[in-house]
């Protein structure tokens, strides 16, 4: 083989070589380029999820509310606060408020005791409409409205014509009437389900937080009621007004 012919296969397998080299750098870099662009849109996904959790702005308290979305009746000043968690749905609350109502009415005409009632909505499966929360949703309405005097009438309505567990529940014209029976004008808050988001965010705040595994569940000055009735509360509470 001549040197001029040896030449020219060094120079063309050299050149073969070059090229695969720029093939394979190429390659490499479009390989590069697509991982880049995936990454970039994983990162503006993850960046616009997060961007849009930070603009959620929670359910804001309604008008007449306690920070922990009660309603207060009696001495605002008083020494000893009952709490009652309740749903409106559940009768266990409407036998409690049966046997103990008149013990917290009595507490909140004096000035040693307050009574704090804060409502949440689980029991809306007991129903076919979703009762538990319109019924409280109709409760805010009323207390964003009204006195709790008011509130308190329209409150005890609704256990009194507490549904029976399966049915619909009072409907939101029925609502309506039990508020302006009782002095409240609500306007279409009821209707229109104006607090139905706080409603939820209240239930999930407070069921199975701090104590509140169901209800009813009542605290004297914060600290848990075993077995809730007139005899412990009075109970409770005489033993927090010695303190």
């Amino acid at each position: 083989m001549s040197t001029s012919n040896r030449s020219g296969r060094v120079r063309s397998a050299t050149i073969i070589a070059e090229r695969r080299r720029q093939e394979k750098r190429r390659r490499l870099l479009i390989q590069l380029g697509i991982g880049l662009v995936v990454v970039v849109a994983v990162l503006g996904t993850t960046i616009a999820v997060l961007k849009s959790q930070d603009d959620t702005t929670p359910a804001a308290t309604p008008p007449n509310l306690t920070a922990t979305g009660g309603v207060v009746l009696g001495n605002a000043s008083a020494p000893v606060t009952v709490t009652v968690v309740e749903d409106f749905g559940c009768p266990h609350c409407k036998v409690f408020e049966e046997e103990a109502g008149s013990l917290l009415a009595g507490y909140a005409t004096g000035t040693d005791v307050k009574v704090e009632y804060r409502g949440i909505a689980f029991l809306d499966r007991a129903f076919t409409t979703n009762y538990s929360s319109r019924a409280l949703n109709a409760s805010v309405c009323v207390a964003a409205t009204s006195t709790p005097e008011v509130w308190k009438k329209f409150h005890d309505a609704l256990f009194t014509e507490q549904p029976a567990e399966g049915s619909k529940g009072l409907d939101s014209g029925a609502l309506v009437s039990r508020a302006a029976a009782a002095g409240a004008t609500v306007g279409d808050c009821i209707t229109s389900g104006t607090y139905l988001d706080w409603v939820k965010a209240q239930t999930d705040s407070t069921l199975g937080h701090g104590g509140v595994e169901g209800t009813p569940t009542v605290f004297v000055n914060d600290v848990l009621v075993e077995r809730p009735s007139a005899a412990t509360v009075a109970a409770a509470v005489a033993g927090a007004s010695t303190s």
